[in-house]
Parts: C-alpha cells; sequence; structure tokens
C-alpha cells in the first residue's frame, strides 16, 4: 500500500524600486534517484519573461539556472510536487 503526497513550496521576494536580478540557481527538484516515485512536478517562476537552462550537478541533481532580461519588483519561485511514497524493503 502507498500513500500519495502532495507538497507546495512558494519562494516570494517584494523589492520597492525595480532591481535588476543576477542568474539565479534553484534547486528544488527530486533527483532521478530518489527512492519515492515522482507523481507529478510543477515549476512555476514570475516574472514570466526569463530563460531557464536545466542542468545535473555531478551527484545527478537537478538544478534550473534562471536568467531575467529586464528589471522586475518580486521574484516568485512556486513548486508543486506530488509524490508516491512506499515501504521500501531493505
Amino acid at each position: 500500500m502507498s500513500i500519495h503526497a502532495a507538497l507546495n513550496h512558494v519562494t516570494h521576494y517584494k523589492y520597492d524600486r525595480p532591481v535588476q536580478l543576477g542568474p539565479q540557481m534553484v534547486r528544488l527538484r527530486p533527483a532521478p534517484h530518489c527512492r519515492s516515485s515522482i507523481i507529478s512536478y510543477s515549476l512555476r517562476v514570475e516574472p514570466a519573461n526569463h530563460f531557464i537552462n536545466w542542468q545535473q550537478d555531478p551527484f545527478a541533481n537537478y538544478q534550473a539556472r534562471l536568467v531575467f532580461p529586464e528589471k522586475t519588483t518580486e521574484f516568485k519561485v512556486t513548486v508543486d510536487l506530488v509524490v508516491e511514497m512506499a515501504v521500501s524493503p531493505l
């Protein structure tokens, strides 16, 4: 028997004036070698005008490199994840 667990994570920054964001590294995605089965994964980034490049580090962990070409007054990252959790035999 397994359990489905849902996770919602939000990181939100607001600035009092327009700022130029440098490249951002977001490490909020499960590794492909994790024990639990990933049912769904969603990453939403604001501002919508950005470039995203998915990379993997030497340990096969995913990381998203975000580049923002314009100034912004807020930066928001939202992750929604559903995972199937089951007892793992040792």
